[in-house]
């Protein structure tokens, strides 16, 4: 019986493929017309018939399910990754990760926490950087190994605290000796850590799985479309910028003047307003309570709202009827914002 489930899943799973390579093929004769995009990447434009901004093959490619597999079992290793302008260029493994949560710190630059699969890791991730509070928050109650560079004295404390998050301080303590500095970069913005490292480190903590993913996945409702997505930081150098690619389902990202390689199938946006701005020019951020999100996926735009409760409730993303959200396959890329005024799209 067993074989012959596993033979079922393996037909499933080569059905969809051929019926997802049947449908690019098919649609690759109708593009025309490619034109460069804003951030330099050359976007097809379709003219097929149009279903509230989305052609049919290109929605029934999103809307595909995680089906015959649903959620499973993965060890997730994060790593804080700056995202100051001067570290932004020499960025490594973003487009690897399952899910990149993106936060203001100290004069409003974001920093990222990158998610990832430890069967899926990158060879090299960074620059690596400090926690503060609501990067834990915002993982809780994931079983994690979080790799950072120190941090805040609340965050240090939380992170000694916390009995379902493994920390690795690259800086100090036990595993400092598993990051490198990289000789050609400037510091603070030169301490990486390679996957051979962070694969000895997960090795010690095999019992740290979680489901994954944590969303919802299928068919999405009509909604307006959104193909241009900006995030006004107040300042050229920080702003964000996405656009979608009909041919890949993806969104391109530029900050500032850097493009990434790193294209999520969903953009979601959080508000979340800034409590206090405290010593040093720290943000206090209450990660726990409910607030408005948008969501970007499929080249169209979906608001909703997310909720969080206690340390062990993970984030809970509904539509404006209640109903949770449905996700394309693929990266998340969530920003979290004290204000959706920032955001504006196209």
């Amino acid at each position: 019986m067993k074989k012959l489930f596993t033979q079922i899943l393996l037909l499933a799973v080569l059905l969809l493929t051929l019926l997802e390579a049947a449908l690019l093929i098919g649609a690759t004769a109708s593009f025309e017309n490619f034109e460069e995009s804003t951030i330099g990447a050359v976007q097809p434009r379709y003219t097929g018939e149009i279903r509230n901004g989305n052609t049919l093959w290109q929605r029934l490619l999103s809307n595909l399910p995680l089906v015959p597999f649903g959620k499973r079992k993965v060890t997730l290793v994060a790593v804080m990754i700056e995202n100051h302008e001067d570290a932004r260029p020499n960025q490594e493994g973003l487009e690897r990760a399952l899910l990149v949560e993106e936060w203001l710190v100290e004069g409003f630059i974001s920093r990222f926490v990158a998610v990832f699969d430890v069967n899926s890791l990158p060879e090299r991730v960074g620059p690596v950087r400090s926690i503060r509070p609501y990067f834990l928050e915002g993982l809780l109650p994931w079983r994690v190994i979080l790799f950072h560079a120190g941090g805040s004295p609340e965050a240090l404390e939380m992170a000694e605290q916390s009995k379902s998050m493994v920390t690795i301080n690259g800086i100090s303590g036990t595993y400092y000796n598993h990051f490198e500095r990289d000789a050609a970069l400037n510091p603070p913005h030169d301490l990486f850590i390679e996957r051979d490292q962070m694969l000895e480190i997960a090795g010690e903590f095999k019992e740290h799985r979680t489901a994954w993913p944590p969303f919802t996945h299928g068919f999405a409702k009509e909604a307006p479309t959104a193909r241009s997505i900006s995030m006004n930081f107040f300042n050229p150098e920080h702003n964000v910028r996405y656009t979608f690619s009909s041919a890949s389902q993806k969104y391109a990202r530029s900050n500032g003047r850097v493009d990434y390689q790193a294209r999520p199938e969903n953009v979601l946006i959080l508000e979340m307003p800034i409590e206090e701005i405290g010593e040093h020019g720290r943000l206090q951020i209450p990660v726990r309570g409910r607030g408005k999100l948008l969501l970007f996926r499929a080249g169209n735009v979906y608001e909703g709202t997310w909720q969080k409760g206690g340390p062990n409730a993970s984030f809970s993303f509904s539509n404006m009827e209640g109903e949770p959200l449905a996700f394309s396959r693929g990266q998340t890329w969530m920003t979290v914002l004290p204000t959706l005024e920032r955001v504006e799209w196209e």
